[in-house]
């Protein structure tokens, strides 16, 4: 096998810095959008006074779904449920 070291004359340096230059350029005027936030599960809604590990999946048609443990006391020995949400 033959091993072929790339270029690297000015030439090739001078190209890569202007696609780096315009990249960077490019990318800077095109923003995202702020995220919106909401709570999903609140402590104290629905008769749960603590909510515990919150886990979040989304599908492969875009559905999010929340799933989070929902304790009826301040303990690990409460009534614990598994509460869902979906968007």
């Amino acid at each position: 096998m033959t091993y072929h070291p790339i270029d690297m004359s000015r030439g090739w340096r001078i190209t890569s810095l202007i696609w780096v230059v315009w990249l960077v350029l490019c990318g800077s005027r095109t923003r995202a959008a702020d995220p919106t936030y909401a709570e999903v599960f609140v402590s104290g809604e629905n008769d749960y006074h603590l909510i515990r590990t919150p886990q979040i999946l989304a599908t492969r048609d875009k559905t999010l779904l929340v799933f989070a443990q929902g304790r009826e006391g301040h303990h690990d020995q409460s009534g614990n449920d598994i509460l869902l949400k979906r968007s």
